[in-house]
Parts: C-alpha cells; sequence; structure tokens
C-alpha cells in the first residue's frame, strides 16, 4: 500500500482506526516492538561486527576445535550437555575427523534414546570420511525423533543404500521423518515422479511447512526441469514465506515459472519473493 500511496499512509489508516479497535492497536503495537527488536539486533550485530570481525569466526572454529571427543562423549552420557558450547552439531561440523570417528563409535554403543538423540544431532551436517552403513539401523528407530535426526544425517551422503532407502520410503508414502532429505545428494532423473506421489496437503500446518521445506532442500540441491509441479506445489501451499521465494527462484532457474505466477508473485505479501522476480521480463499479454 505504502509502494503505491507512500510511506506511512498505511499506517496512518491503521492509526485512524486505533481509538475504535482493540485489535488495531495492539497490532500497532506488536508491529512496534517487532521494529525496535529489528533495529537493537541490527545494531548490535553492527558493533559486534565492527569489534570482532573475521576473528570471531576463526575464534569459533578454534573453540569447537578444542573440545575433544572424550569430553563430548562425557557430556552426551552424564548428561552435562550445555558444557559442550553452542550445542554439538557445532561442534560436529568443526571437529577433527578422527574424533569424529570416535564420537561415532560411541554412539553405536548407546542404547539411551535420549542420549542417542543427542549424538545423531553432531552428525546431522557433518558426513563421516566413509559412509558407514551401521548409521542406517536408526532410520528403523522406533522413537520418531531418532528415525528423524538419522534420516538428516544419512542425507550427507552420496550412497547407494541411502538411495535405496529413500526409495522404499517413498513407495508406501513416507516422508515424516525427513526421508525427502535422503534423495537430496543421491537424486537421479525420474525421481521427481516418485516424489510428487507423496505430496499432499496435510492436515497440519506444521506438517505442511516440513513437507515444503524439504521439498525445496531436494531441488536446490538438484534444480532440474522435472521439479516443476513440486515447486509450483511449494508456491501454492508453502505457509513460509522463504519456502515460496526458493520455489520461484528454483522455477525461473529451470525456466519453469509460468508468467500468471511470476505477475502473482509481484504482489506477494512477501519482500523476498517480490525481488526474486523483480528481473523477469513478463510476455505480452
Amino acid at each position: 500500500f505504502d509502494q503505491l500511496h507512500g510511506p506511512g499512509s498505511a499506517r496512518g489508516i491503521l492509526e485512524a482506526a486505533a481509538p475504535q479497535s482493540p485489535s488495531v492497536t495492539a497490532y500497532l503495537r506488536q508491529l512496534d516492538d517487532e521494529r525496535r527488536i529489528r533495529d537493537q539486533n541490527k545494531e548490535r550485530r553492527k558493533r559486534d561486527k565492527n569489534k570482532v570481525g573475521w576473528l570471531a569466526r576463526n575464534n569459533h572454529v578454534e573453540r569447537m576445535r578444542s573440545i575433544t571427543s572424550a569430553q563430548v562423549i562425557h557430556d552426551i552420557d552424564t548428561d552435562e550437555l550445555p558444557k559442550v558450547p553452542h550445542g554439538v552439531m557445532g561442534w560436529g561440523i568443526h571437529a577433527p575427523e578422527d574424533e569424529l570417528a570416535t564420537v561415532f563409535e560411541a554412539m553405536v554403543r548407546q542404547p539411551d534414546e535420549r542420549r542417542l538423540r543427542r549424538y545423531l544431532q553432531i552428525f546431522g551436517r557433518r558426513a563421516l570420511p566413509a559412509f558407514d552403513p551401521r548409521l542406517l539401523r536408526y532410520a528403523d528407530h522406533e522413537n520418531a525423533e531418532v528415525r528423524r535426526l538419522a534420516c538428516l544425517a544419512l542425507s550427507n551422503y552420496s550412497h547407494r543404500d541411502v538411495r535405496q532407502l529413500a526409495l522404499e520410503r517413498l513407495a508406501v508414502g513416507r516422508w515424516m521423518d525427513d526421508e525427502l532429505g535422503l534423495l537430496k545428494r543421491n537424486f537421479q532423473p525420474g525421481d521427481a515422479a516418485l516424489i510428487e506421489r507423496v505430496i499432499h496437503v496435510p492436515g497440519d500446518t506444521y506438517e505442511l511447512h516440513r513437507l515444503v521445506f524439504d521439498l525445496v532442500d531436494v531441488f536446490e540441491a538438484n534444480p532440474v526441469d522435472e521439479s516443476a509441479k513440486a515447486m509450483l506445489f511449494v508456491c501454492e501451499e508453502s505457509p513460509c514465506s522463504n519456502c515460496r521465494r526458493a520455489a520461484v527462484t528454483i522455477l525461473i532457474k529451470t525456466g519453469n515459472a509460468p508468467g500468471w505466477l511470476l505477475e502473482e508473485c509481484r504482489y506477494d505479501s512477501a519482500k523476498g519473493v517480490r525481488e526474486a522476480v523483480q528481473s523477469e521480463k513478463l510476455a505480452p499479454p
């Protein structure tokens, strides 16, 4: 509205309505609170950047690498995990390979599912130098969170066994344990048709967001022509503007963005979606 009528125009209308509407008053108050928090965070990040610059990144990496596998194992097995700063996933990203392998061996000996979840988090964004088939066992665990974390860890590997697991799960319509992510590094031509068979709108918004997030994740890594139907589904059904923007970007990159979608995105409620199509030329009517 402000783009058409000038900065502050929409705010003026809402402020005029506020005395007669507690809801509008509350809405404006929330906007002010959010703006204040954004400004504070922006200023803090600016100060931090000027203060430490690239050194902060190096210090973080060195701090992570200074934590030994013995410390991590002790913290998990004695439920003293807060001693590992920034969480175990951060440690897993930067840990030396031999230390990571030591923790993996401790994980496969751990029977407690709560502690097992902690171990699996370490491998959520870091693969071992060589694929270990023992990781597959956790994809069939009775605990849903263990299964999800196992699939997240397995998604870091390009391996025939990981691909086979993905195909088996999709064949029976399973995707809620992040099985779609297994194709991120194992996608082959024709797989989009298998994915389309499990696409539907779940009754729960959280589940829908997980589905569209996983779809985007797979096709950002594999921006192929056959992704069109899945990405149009995300554009139509996604409750998340970030996922919608990513889907539009993939459609543009693969040459599959229809003119009506580009036109619609020019008026999207999310700035990121509008910016994604700014440089695209519409076909004449």
